[in-house]
């Protein structure tokens, strides 16, 4: 896309986001104590329909962690340590889409990684991988202020690729978008033209909603690209229709938001910043419904810079300090800042548990060698003591015959 393009690179860089809702110790304690006889498979389902359908994202981390614990209390068929794998991507997810904790999110997806790696199963390593590219992201964006992060596009390209291998068409359009996003606002589009070609191709049904949602969004920048501003538009503009198609409420606001902002971008690059803002104001509805703070950064951020442009001095300052306020909250106190360092640590940490393994390895390998050395030492003194002895007794034998033979002898002179 055109060079005016890539102030807006932030946009949406969070579109899957959404603001924590904190839980209380007392009423976790409580579910956990309630729930942690039932099924893994049950669990599961109920944790699903807390995070997805009825938004209670504390229900949904008593679920999980219930079915997680599990594999560290001896739970390790391959069911349960697929369920394990799947209740830790999820509450990874949970601590960055609904908590904020981005060192707790980490620490459970490496978690996650880790056992997937191990057993081989990797059902669910799309959505791992998924989530480590969007906290790389939004790390890259809100903490270090980079438009672009070629980290994240290169993980999200892995899950993308790994999405397609299992016919994982839902984790295949999560890292789509995520890699559409991240080019076409930065004019690095064409490092995604391959994975365009597929979605545009037969390799995914065109009966998914994200799939249609997919096709007319490439449609549109293709147009865009190709000079064709006014059917760019039109794309655009269907994106909205196609959203509405969208069953889940949480779905639908990602699908229009996305949808605004694509013809945000359009009002914008055709100078009619009037109609940009009236999108941008949609937008910011739409993330605060979704409880979408990453979003809704991205809104402040912009809508600051429209009315600065309209030298509307008192909005821009107004957004800007709400943009600060809330790139505060994310990074310092929700620990975005700290994803790179929960990151070293917990490898770091597995590195030393290693070295103590291997140390205890070590140890154990030198207690069983001086263990069959002093057993030897034991064993062969015992045979020298019982080869003198029989040596002696020999003797003893051989001593009573002689003289035997000498009283038999003396009889005989007689």
């Amino acid at each position: 896309m055109q060079r005016h393009f890539r102030i807006l690179a932030l946009l949406l860089l969070s579109l899957f986001s959404s603001q924590a809702i904190a839980a209380t110790n007392d009423v976790a304690i409580s579910l956990y104590n309630r729930w942690e006889r039932l099924p893994s498979e049950q669990l599961m389902k109920m944790g699903e329909r807390y995070r997805c359908i009825t938004r209670q994202p504390d229900s949904a981390l008593v679920c999980f962690s219930i079915v997680a614990n599990r594999y560290y209390q001896g739970h390790r068929n391959h069911d349960d340590i697929k369920y394990a794998i799947e209740a830790m991507t999820h509450i990874a997810w949970l601590y960055k889409q609904d908590f904020y904790d981005y060192t707790k999110a980490v620490n459970y997806n490496l978690q996650a990684k880790e056992l997937a790696e191990k057993h081989q199963s990797l059902d669910y390593m799309p959505f791992i991988l998924i989530n480590q590219a969007d906290i790389q992201k939004n790390s890259e964006a809100f903490v270090n202020n980079n438009k672009f992060s070629e980290e994240a596009l290169y993980i999200h390209r892995q899950a993308f690729n790994m999405a397609l291998e299992q016919k994982n068409w839902h984790a295949a359009h999560v890292a789509f978008f995520d890699m559409m996003i991240e080019t076409t606002f930065n004019d690095k589009e064409s490092m995604i033209e391959r994975e365009m070609d597929i979605l545009m191709s037969d390799a995914i049904p065109d009966t998914i909603v994200n799939t249609q949602f997919a096709r007319c969004l490439i449609r549109g920048v293709r147009a865009w690209n190709n000079g064709q501003s006014d059917s760019s538009l039109v794309y655009f503009k269907h994106l909205l229709d196609i959203a509405q198609q969208q069953e889940k409420p949480g779905q639908k606001r990602i699908s229009l938001i996305t949808a605004n902002h694509y013809i945000s971008f359009w009002y914008f690059a055709h100078d009619q910043l009037d109609k940009c803002i009236e999108t941008q104001k949609i937008i910011e509805q739409l993330s605060k419904e979704d409880k979408n703070a990453p979003s809704l950064l991205s809104v402040y951020q912009n809508l600051s810079h429209f009315y600065g442009i309209q030298q509307n001095h008192e909005m821009a300052e107004h957004y800007h300090l709400l943009y600060l306020e809330g790139k505060d909250e994310l990074v310092n106190k929700r620990k975005l800042g700290s994803a790179k360092e929960a990151q070293f640590l917990y490898e770091l940490n597995k590195k030393n548990e290693e070295v103590r393994e291997m140390a205890h390895r070590e140890q154990v390998k030198n207690h069983v060698m001086w263990g069959a050395l002093i057993i030897a030492i034991v064993l062969l003194t015992l045979l020298v003591l019982l080869w003198l002895n029989n040596r002696r007794i020999r003797e003893h034998n051989r001593q009573l015959y002689n003289k035997s033979l000498e009283m038999l002898r003396a009889d005989e002179e007689k």
